[in-house]
């Protein structure tokens, strides 16, 4: 077999200059030494030195990045990472087993690190926002060692694993049975739990194929992301069909800051034969690529279809992305794909979670779901082809939004109050109102000191500290609180 070989290939490195562009602001973090003086990025309760790159990395305009973004980027670096694992050593570099690094790959081979470099700039474009490389080389310092963490944890598993089949197999004699499907058969009677698969007409016993213009509801049934309880050793029923209605209820209970998603759905329900036509070859593609996704359940499976990064293959491999496909509604086609989409994109996100669950070795309930953010992302981008095609928009959402606005007195004393929490809390240190914010589930926009003190005035009156409480957490270090005008 011939030694493996980087299956992309990558952009010649783009060198950037030294010094800060002047169409870029002092928020940009140009460079390693503007990231460490930052107040955002340096105020970390556990290590004032470690440099979080969830803060550090910035769009054009100096705005953080979303955690979504983040997710994104890591998940590149991560893939990246996988294939300069694969590329073998140079000879007479002997690496003795040890571990790959960002130093490793530097001294040793630095034509793959520089190729790597360039790929992480040129697929995320923000890393490229730095001078000598450094957020695209910290991003990917970063992944290595999650790769050699993983690996450490695998390899101990396995040796486990091995001893536990020797020990069955000393006691089952020559009968075996295939590895993968005893493997799977009792994770799922384990989990009284069901993969979503694809749905069938219950009176049709022959596959279907994918219809084109058919009903938007025929089309409801061509996927199934219902999870149904049942009995260990009972066969698998089929699960009641679903339409649109069910579809905004799961969106709107398991995923309920996907809020163009739900917007989206009652649209489609009042306008299921806007612009009903063809889906471009590129979108039936991807959708073919979402809707057959299998997962790998054995532990070769690759890093990018890990439990918690599954949804990553699907929606943003080689040139089928979901902002490249989801450019136009023509290229959608109608809503009838539409709904086999967000159906997909929903599944994906309940198989990610049911790996996670059926994992042999079972891991710490992960931070976060890559799946989550795709699905976002296709929502969003599905939503904004829609409007962009003049497609109707549920009636009155507008105008009883505009009404209550303008029927609304304001409230003299309230915007006062919220004027003298707003200035008692611009004396509060950064990691207070992180703490704050965390003890109270609120969620902010960004990492910045006025991102975190929006999120606190906008939030509920029982999530806000009292006129009382707020000047405390700048008077406990002795800083004085501006008085209100």
């Amino acid at each position: 077999m011939p030694p493996p070989t980087a299956p992309h290939a990558a952009p010649a490195l783009q060198h950037q200059p030294a010094s800060r562009p002047v169409q870029y602001p002092k928020e940009i973090l140009w460079s390693l030494a503007d990231a460490k003086l930052d107040e955002d990025v340096a105020s970390s309760e556990g290590n004032m030195s470690r440099l979080s790159m969830g803060r550090v990395l910035r769009h054009p305009n100096g705005d953080s990045v979303s955690t979504g973004e983040y997710h994104a980027i890591k998940a590149t670096a991560h893939a990246i990472a996988y294939d300069l694992n694969q590329l073998p050593i140079p000879h007479g570099r002997s690496h003795l087993g040890g571990t790959r690094t960002l130093r490793f790959y530097k001294s040793n081979m630095v034509a793959d690190w520089n190729a790597a470099v360039a790929r992480a700039e040129s697929e995320q474009e923000l890393l490229a926002l730095c001078s000598a490389h450094w957020k695209a080389e910290h991003v990917l310092q970063a992944a290595l060692q999650a790769a050699h963490e993983s690996n450490k944890t695998k390899t101990n598993g396995s040796a486990i694993s091995k001893r536990s089949r020797s020990n069955s197999a000393a006691t089952s004699g020559s009968s075996k049975r295939p590895r993968s499907d005893s493997i799977t058969n009792h994770a799922k009677a384990k989990l009284h739990i069901r993969v979503p698969e694809p749905l069938r007409d219950e009176t049709d016993e022959s596959p279907q194929p994918p219809p084109s213009t058919s009903t938007a509801k025929s089309m409801m049934a061509t996927t199934k992301f219902t999870f149904t309880p049942t009995a260990k050793n009972l066969p698998t029923l089929l699960p009641t069909l679903v339409d649109s209605s069910p579809w905004i209820d799961i969106t709107s209970s398991e995923h309920p800051d996907v809020t163009d998603a739900v917007d989206l759905l009652h649209a489609l329900n009042a306008n299921q034969a806007f612009m009903v036509g063809e889906p471009s070859s590129i979108f039936s593609a991807f959708l073919e690529r979402v809707e057959s996704a299998t997962p790998v359940l054995t532990e070769e499976a690759d890093e990018n279809d890990s439990p918690e990064m599954w949804g990553h293959t699907q929606f943003a491999g080689g040139s089928m992305t979901c902002t490249s496909v989801l450019d136009t509604w023509a290229s959608i086609g109608s809503s009838s794909f539409t709904y086999r989409l967000i159906a997909a994109a929903l599944t994906t996100c309940r198989v990610s979670r049911w790996l996670c669950k059926r994992q042999l070795v079972p891991a710490s309930t992960p931070v976060f779901y890559l799946s989550d953010n795709y699905l976002g992302e296709v929502c969003r981008l599905l939503w904004a082809a829609w409007k962009s095609a003049g497609g109707p928009i549920a009636k009155g959402k507008e105008k009883a939004a505009s009404h209550l606005n303008m029927n609304q007195p304001q409230d003299t004393e309230s915007a006062s109050a919220d004027s003298a929490l707003r200035t008692a809390l611009e004396g509060w240190y950064v990691p207070e109102l992180r703490k704050w914010i965390t003890e109270h589930k609120l969620t902010t926009l960004g990492t910045k000191k006025a991102a975190l003190v929006d999120a606190i005035c906008n939030g509920m009156d029982t999530q806000k500290p009292s006129l009382e409480v707020a000047p405390t957490g700048s008077e406990k270090r002795g800083k004085k609180t501006p008085s209100p005008t």
